[in-house]
């Protein structure tokens, strides 16, 4: 017996028809409204260094100072004026190792997060498990948490690039963050 929308639409008892016609409105209502303004591209160096002990519990920390985010160039650049722009949001965002092919599958999971200078730190990049095959990149999620527009304002941030080991590091790898952002109207 073949069954057609109409007729599974048709035996649906009225609370099931209200429920899949209000999901269906639902979807239907989400149009995103902002529209991505631009993405700026930045990079910082760091070394993760042979000599940290391996441990599943016991997280390391490369801090990178100071480094330059663009915001206002490129709003000038583009002739935006910075009080339209609502939301800023990470993009791509990975690590590279800079000199050789060094595997980074000693690294068991990374976090990324911008440092102010007071207040809490906030999440850009997370991977939660690295594959033992990586290879010499560490691709990262980057994640939607408001308030990196209020970050970006300030020229430079801190970052702090936060990692546990499941091997020792063969030597010390002197490593890349490439990490940009999108603007949204």
């Amino acid at each position: 017996m073949r069954y057609t929308l109409e007729f599974l639409f048709s035996t649906m008892p009225r609370v099931l028809k209200f429920l899949f016609i209000l999901l269906i409105g639902s979807f239907a209502s989400c149009a995103d409204d902002a529209k991505p303004l631009y993405e700026v591209r930045l990079d910082a160096d760091f070394v993760i260094s042979s000599s940290l002990p391996v441990s599943n519990v016991l997280r390391h920390y490369a801090i990178v100072r100071d480094v330059p985010v663009f915001f206002l160039e490129y709003a000038n650049q583009k002739n935006i004026d910075t009080s339209l722009i609502k939301v800023a949001y990470p993009s791509y965002g990975s690590i590279k190792t800079i000199f050789g092919d060094s595997d980074l599958s000693f690294i068991e999971d990374v976090i990324v997060n911008i440092v102010p200078k007071s207040g809490p730190k906030l999440e850009i990049y997370r991977i939660d498990f690295v594959n033992y095959n990586t290879g010499n990149e560490i691709r990262m999620l980057s994640q939607t948490f408001d308030g990196m527009k209020k970050h970006l304002q300030n020229e430079f941030i801190d970052l702090e690039i936060g990692f546990r080991l499941r091997q020792f590091p063969p030597r010390d790898v002197r490593a890349r963050l490439d990490f940009g952002y999108v603007v949204y109207d």
